[in-house]
């Protein structure tokens, strides 16, 4: 894996735990504005101090053992995709045909071992949605039902990503309006009593951690969906999950999905508005992405294998007859199942293995040059945009870091004014030589736009001082920077192949140059 996709949320787990084991590692702005909760960093914290007390915490294997912590997650969300199928269509059949859906998918494959909070809390809720006690005709509760079990997993969904209540609530609520009162009675008792253990324990770790009462979910949803705070980083059409984002995700699967949906039993009613449900109000949000669907994928793969096991005859319990119009028999099968895999496996490998690809490289590239005693007390300064690579958490060196900051005005504070990214871009030379000037006077360069140095970076860092010893920056913006690097005595180091097209920019190699003498 080497695709750094939404590379700040990737790694706004990783440097945090960074901060209280090793006193260094970039904080962005959401840990000042409490709007991140520590249990999901703590997971990583742990996993760290085990490999330090194993002695095994070499920055190779810091910067994979999180994806492979991550991918055992992932793993159990198969099992979990698996478990859900069977247990709503009755078919072991189905349960297959949906695990093949879900390993199969090149967005569970891309995403699913990441360290973004919607790939924990994507297993999370599919173990909840697996363990969920699923009403089938007369028979109240599925054999292998674990209502406690099922909602203290949902609360920790919710815990890692607030976001998680919104496919929670609705199928809350529709096993509410249609279940008996004694089902009732029992889904609310339980829900208030674990869904208050985890909120106090949630409230208790973050108070802990930040020093002062947080309620991060609050925050979240005020930050979020009330103050459109996240709206700095793009907005979408309110189709645009519909049109743009469900479609991709799902790719080759789209059609089975919605026809596994269309024909599947009542048991599945209650799964299929909740999905519904998460849609239409991540929908209302102006600032949308795709790994936000990422918790619907275990559904969305359940629906698909149903649609699978109807084509090959084997259909599950209780489901609608297929469209007359619709093809059947063996032959039909493998041709769904050969366009449902092939083209999938290819993006995945593609999308994993090049496309933007430069950043953990490069990041290996610096780490040897810190190791080996390169970097000098100028530090890194990463010319590059939003938090595009993985800093302190594959660099696991308390050098001088510089990113641009690029942080929302949450505080109010700059009237309108551009971000330290967007002033930049603007003019990247104008601005990079006024930073250089103000390391020559002596000063920091004011790389950190709207927290103290000190307090992003934690105190294990020493200060700037001088010019930075590395400047990596993208082929895209080289040429406006590159006569102003050489006049001070750089010179091109390396280049990393970053991608065949461009996505956002015109980025196809990650250019890093070297301080070959003082000034």
């Amino acid at each position: 894996m080497r695709l750094t996709d939404v590379a700040k949320h990737a790694h706004t787990s990783l440097t945090a735990h960074t901060a209280p084991r090793h006193s260094y590692g970039y904080l962005t702005w959401e840990w000042f504005a409490g709007l991140r909760g520590w249990a999901h960093p703590l997971l990583f914290a742990a996993l760290f101090r085990a490999l330090a007390a194993l002695r095994l915490d070499t920055p190779a294997l810091l910067a994979l053992a999180p994806r492979l912590l991550q991918a055992g997650f992932c793993a159990c969300g198969d099992v979990a995709t698996y478990v859900l199928a069977g247990r709503l269509f009755g078919s072991a059949d189905t349960a297959r045909l949906a695990l093949l859906c879900h390993v199969a998918s090149w967005f569970v494959f891309f995403a699913g071992v990441r360290t973004f909070s919607t790939s924990l809390e994507a297993p999370l809720s599919a173990v909840a949605l697996a363990l969920w006690p699923w009403r089938v005709h007369s028979v109240n509760n599925l054999p292998g039902s674990h209502l406690s079990a099922s909602l203290a997993l949902a609360a920790a969904a919710c815990v890692v990503r607030p976001s998680a209540a919104l496919l929670w609530a609705p199928l809350a609520a529709v096993e509410v309006l249609s279940r008996d009162r004694a089902f009732t009675r029992a889904l609310l008792l339980r829900a208030v009593l674990v869904g208050g253990a985890a909120l106090a324990a949630s409230l208790a770790l973050d108070a802990a951690l930040y020093g002062t009462f947080t309620c991060v979910a609050c925050r979240f949803v005020s930050f979020n969906l009330l103050s459109s705070g996240a709206d700095a980083y793009g907005t979408q059409a309110r189709h645009w999950y519909l049109t743009s984002g469900g479609p991709t995700a799902l790719a080759t699967m789209t059609p089975l999905v919605i026809i596994g949906a269309a024909t599947a039993p009542r048991a599945a009613a209650p799964l299929a508005c909740a999905c519904a449900g998460f849609v239409a109000v991540l929908s209302l949000t102006r600032h949308k992405e795709f790994r936000f669907l990422l918790p619907l994928m275990p559904p969305a793969c359940a629906f698909a294998g149903a649609a699978l096991a109807t084509l090959r005859g084997g259909g599950g319990r209780g489901e609608k007859p297929m469209p007359r119009w619709m093809p059947r028999g063996r032959g039909c099968f493998r041709s769904c199942v050969a366009f449902l895999v092939a083209p999938q496996a290819l993006g995945a490998l593609y999308l994993s293995l090049w496309h933007q690809a430069a950043p953990a490289p490069a990041m290996a590239y610096l780490a040897s040059a810190a190791a080996a005693g390169r970097v000098g007390p100028g530090g890194i300064l990463l010319l590059t945009p939003c938090h595009e690579t993985p800093g302190y958490s594959h660099l696991h060196k308390p050098v001088p870091l510089a990113i641009l900051d690029c942080s929302p005005d949450w505080r109010g504070e700059r009237a309108g004014q551009h971000n330290e990214r967007d002033a930049f871009f603007d003019d990247p030379e104008a601005h990079l030589r006024r930073k250089f000037d103000a390391l020559d006077a002596g000063g920091s360069g004011g790389w950190s736009g709207s927290e103290a140095w000190a307090a992003r970076v934690g105190a294990g860092v020493p200060p700037l001082r001088g010019l930075p010893s590395h400047v990596v920056v993208f082929d895209d913006v080289a040429p406006a920077v590159d006569a102003l690097l050489r006049a001070r005595g750089y010179a091109l180091a390396a280049r990393f192949f970053h991608a065949h097209f461009a996505v956002d920019r015109e980025q196809r190699e990650l250019l890093a140059y070297e301080l070959q003498r003082t000034r």
